[in-house]
């Protein structure tokens, strides 16, 4: 008997399912929070844009204003354009405080916890006049991160997707949050386990080579 890819992917989340209770998870459905990027323009000057905040829904997300971070702790997403014409100017993801810090890009099943190597900043993607933006990470990144409540370390990650929106008569590309989540019990360690809907929209290939870190 034939086992459907999708079959097969609601099996493997559903004998994941049960990592934590303890778990807070969000979706960004219908991309109700768009992350616009801070730009650094060729004068050195800053352009604000938006902060994600990875403890919040994308609705509380999407009502933040721009400038300041507002609802704990924040990335923000800081986008250099090139000096000249046929300079590489790259983007990067960057904590905006010591309040919350990331990984370099994991897998679906891994676990993050203290033994990841946590950044503060990380560069995701390159820009060129010429070529425009490019991925580092593919079309979908997933970051494991810490962050820091009332003193204490909570474990989480957020799952990006490089995308294009509208912006200043431009189009953007850039890896916006689609899911994230984190571990309301501090010091808990916490596993990448996408949403059933959010992981038949990655592909069953990637969720059949689940690679945990042991």
């Amino acid at each position: 008997m034939k086992v459907g890819a999708k079959a097969i992917v609601a099996v493997v989340l559903g004998g994941m399912s049960s990592a934590s209770a303890d778990v807070v998870h969000f979706l960004n459905s219908d991309e109700e929070f768009v992350w616009w990027p801070h730009l650094m323009l060729e004068n050195g000057e800053i352009q604000d844009g938006t902060f994600f905040h990875p403890t919040v829904s994308a609705a509380n997300n999407a009502s933040s204003s721009n400038g300041e971070p507002v609802l704990g702790p924040a990335i923000s997403y800081l986008r250099v354009l090139p000096q000249g014409a046929e300079d590489v100017a790259y983007g990067s993801i960057q904590s905006q405080s010591a309040a919350v810090s990331m990984t370099n890009p994991v897998h679906v099943g891994e676990l993050i916890d203290a033994s990841g190597e946590f950044a503060d900043e990380l560069i995701v993607d390159g820009f060129s006049h010429h070529a425009g933006a490019f991925p580092l990470f593919g079309n979908q990144m997933i970051l494991g991160l810490t962050i820091q409540l009332e003193g204490e370390a909570h474990y989480g990650w957020a799952r990006f997707a490089w995308s294009s929106q509208p912006l200043f008569g431009e189009v953007f590309t850039m890896y916006r949050p689609v899911e994230w989540a984190y571990e309301s019990e501090p010091g808990v360690p916490i596993t990448v386990i996408p949403s059933p809907a959010s992981a038949l929209s990655m592909g069953a290939f990637g969720l059949l080579t689940l690679r945990r870190r042991r």
